[in-house]
């Protein structure tokens, strides 16, 4: 059943790359027959409120955050669970309409222990327009694989990366290589694992 999601889809991020998932979640809603982003005196309860990482202003979001609302607050973070924002996760946390939504594994029970909710993983993917369609592949192509899709990358370019690992003290440089072969050989394992 459609239900009105107010998405909030400007955000301040390399390459804008905040803004265009947005945009494809935006686009999902559509295809689902979701009214995004309709005028507030055509919005109806129940609905979805959801953003991205971290709001500008909190206390925009604040008067939604009571059950009254019949809005379903949605912070999905798409950073590492690492860098959340403690003090907009504090005063959400314990509205019974809050929910947050992690695109990694990593940490995800420590946010549990330190927030006291249970944060639900959602990983990101990459729009249909961005793939083949399974046809136009080789006969058995996908058949081989055990998983028909990983994208993994970083935003870093490689001489960012070298430049970052070279701030890093000798003893820990051969520790960070192994920790990033050991996600590269296995993208399932949360970082604090393979640390």
């Amino acid at each position: 059943m459609p239900f009105p999601v107010h998405l909030i889809t400007e955000y301040e991020s390399r390459y804008a790359l905040l803004g265009a998932m947005a945009s494809e979640l935006a686009d999902a809603f559509r295809e689902h027959r979701c009214p995004v982003n309709p005028p507030r005196d055509q919005a109806r309860a129940p609905g979805v409120m959801l953003f991205l990482n971290f709001l500008r202003d909190p206390d925009a979001v604040r008067p939604l955050l009571t059950p009254a609302s019949g809005v379903a607050v949605i912070q999905y973070v798409v950073d590492h669970p690492l860098a959340l924002d403690e003090a907009q996760i504090d005063a959400f946390a314990a509205a019974p309409n809050y929910r947050l939504v992690v695109c990694a594994p990593d940490a995800i029970h420590l946010a549990a222990q330190r927030f006291g909710i249970e944060p639900v993983l959602v990983r990101h993917g990459v729009p249909r327009s961005a793939l083949v369609p399974a046809e136009q592949l080789a006969p058995g192509a996908l058949a081989e694989r055990p998983i028909d899709l990983v994208v993994m990358g970083s935003i870093a370019s490689e001489a960012e990366i070298d430049a970052l690992e070279r701030r890093l003290p000798g003893e820990l440089r051969t520790a960070c290589r192994d920790v990033a072969r050991i996600l590269v050989d296995h993208p399932g394992l949360p970082f604090e694992a393979a640390a």
